[in-house]
């Protein structure tokens, strides 16, 4: 990315790059918070350690509380430093969105699926713990989350034209004869939102399954 040109196709502007380096870092930082607070507010109803892994018949695996508040907190710090690397040293935007927006996607994963798996062992004793129930739905709520915030963090980040090294103007002609083939090549991209959605989609069921293994 450069650094805060203003002219056109050489790069975002000066409050095009604040736009994207803001995406990169508020919502990592936000959601992060925002479950760790949560998580400690509830730290006095928690078991200690809880429930961090579930089989056929319930709860078969444990993480200590603070374990758990740590791995929240490296997953959004990864994330926030990938983003803004990205976003200053990626010059095309589409780079730029893919990386934020599963970053973020990826940010919005952990953040949610912590509370929401905590918050059904909230009052439960420790002789009670493994008889804890797979938290389906609030696996499903973190797989929904973070596919939104992947998708809206890749809408966030504007888009700039970049500085081509093509001529512009009247492009070379060629007479081709009649014994002659033309052949015409374009390349062809997906969209960023959705690579991001599958690549979201993949961690999330991942994850899913790595909780819920027998």
């Amino acid at each position: 990315m450069s650094t805060g040109s203003d002219a056109v196709g050489g790069g975002p502007t000066r409050a095009q790059q604040l736009r994207v380096f803001s995406v990169a870092v508020v919502p990592p930082v936000v959601m992060v918070l925002a479950s760790l607070i949560v998580v400690s507010a509830w730290r006095s109803d928690l078991p200690d350690p809880v429930a961090s892994h579930w089989g056929s018949s319930g709860a078969d695996g444990t993480m200590s509380l603070n374990t758990l508040m740590r791995i929240v907190a490296v997953v959004g710090a990864v994330a926030l430093i990938f983003g803004v690397v990205v976003a200053w040293r990626a010059d095309r935007y589409e780079v730029v969105r893919a990386a934020i927006g599963l970053g973020n996607g990826l940010v919005a994963l952990f953040a949610v699926m912590t509370p929401a798996t905590a918050s059904g062992q909230r009052g439960i004793d420790a002789a009670a713990l493994m008889d804890t129930p797979v938290p389906a739905v609030g696996i499903v709520c973190s797989l929904v989350a973070a596919v939104l915030v992947g998708i809206a963090s890749v809408f966030a980040v504007p888009r700039w034209e970049c500085a081509s090294d093509q001529v512009v103007g009247l492009a070379p002609q060629l007479d081709v004869a009649p014994s002659e083939q033309f052949l015409w090549r374009q390349r062809v991209s997906s969209s960023p939102a959705l690579g991001v959605a599958l690549g979201v989609i993949a961690a999330a069921l991942s994850a899913a399954a790595a909780i819920t293994s027998t």
